[in-house]
């Protein structure tokens, strides 16, 4: 019943569409009939099925600062760009002119080119048990004699604290570049507390362990596009189906189309998702004794009860 309801909208909107005021089109009702129902089918169709399985949610995890270690949620809010406080900071490298010491560019501090980051600790703590009140606590554990017995907040001159969700009321903001996809982002170095500028605060922390300028990034409520096919609804990964399923997808009323898929400073995708079966998998390619840390992909989301390894869509 769905379908054809569908494809009774369907009809009518191309009808619509193919008969324009002003305009004679003879079209038969039969061919935009059949248009209708193919493009049900197409849209109907786009994500292939595959038996009801039942998997298990093992853990939930936000990196709240991009490139450092996350923690576990007991629970947290979704939304189109992930969960929340889930990498909506990122660091930056300062790089500047020799000549006139102006900053010349920022670079995105990227785990990947990056290894020590892992050193750092993230998680999130709030006084009031409330999301409104969280904070983000940073711990730099290089080493037992400088890492606190706790990450939570103890006041220790390697810990960092400040709240993950920023007024950015009077906020600079920076146009940066992340992975090609650009967008507008908050600098921290324009908060002050009292008098206390938080840019020495939080950059002298950061370079006292990474050895160069940093710059604190937030994203705030914006967001940034997911280039490319990799989101399967976008404009560009259906005409990479073929000219047929291109056809059909411009012929579709809006509103049975996606909207354009956005991103925080997470890479690739909104939500991360790795299966313990393709932990295990990984697991089985390693010398005899060593077993694969599943944290070390940085997922979002751990699932079991796969009926196999790398099952995983987009």
């Amino acid at each position: 019943m769905a379908t054809q309801h569908s494809a009774t909208d369907l009809q009518s909107s191309l009808t619509q569409m193919l008969l324009p005021k002003g305009r004679i089109l003879l079209v038969s009702a039969s061919l935009v009939s059949l248009l209708a129902l193919a493009t049900v089918r197409f849209l109907t169709t786009t994500i292939p099925r595959r038996p009801h399985v039942v998997v298990e949610v093992e853990g939930v995890y936000v990196y709240p600062i991009k490139g450092l270690r996350g923690c576990a949620l007991d629970s947290g809010l979704v939304s189109g760009v992930g969960i929340q406080f889930d990498r909506r900071f990122c660091l930056q490298r300062v790089h500047r002119n020799p000549d006139t010491n102006e900053i010349d560019r920022l670079e995105t501090v990227m785990l990947m080119y990056n290894f020590y980051l892992v050193l750092f600790h993230t998680i999130l703590e709030s006084p009031s048990n409330d999301a409104s009140d969280m904070h983000i606590v940073i711990t730099y554990t290089r080493d037992k004699q400088t890492a606190p017995e706790k990450l939570s907040w103890v006041g220790s001159e390697h810990q960092l604290l400040f709240t993950a969700q920023v007024n950015c009321e009077g906020l600079s903001r920076v146009i940066m570049n992340l992975q090609g996809s650009s967008t507008q982002a908050y600098d921290m170095c324009d908060i002050a507390v009292g008098k206390i500028d938080m840019c020495d605060n939080y950059a002298k922390w950061f370079e006292k362990y990474l050895g160069f300028e940093t710059r604190l990034l937030y994203i705030g409520d914006g967001s940034r596009a997911a280039l490319g096919t990799l989101a399967p609804h976008s404009d560009a990964a259906v005409r990479k189906k073929g000219r047929y399923q291109t056809l059909l997808w411009s012929l579709a009323p809006a509103r049975y189309k996606s909207g354009p898929e956005h991103l925080v400073f997470n890479d690739i995708a909104q939500y991360l998702v790795v299966t313990r079966e393709s932990n295990d998998a990984a697991t089985a390619r390693l010398d005899d004794g060593l077993d694969m840390d599943i944290l070390k992909f940085r997922p979002n989301i751990i699932l079991s009860g796969s009926p196999s390894a790398f099952v995983k869509d987009y």
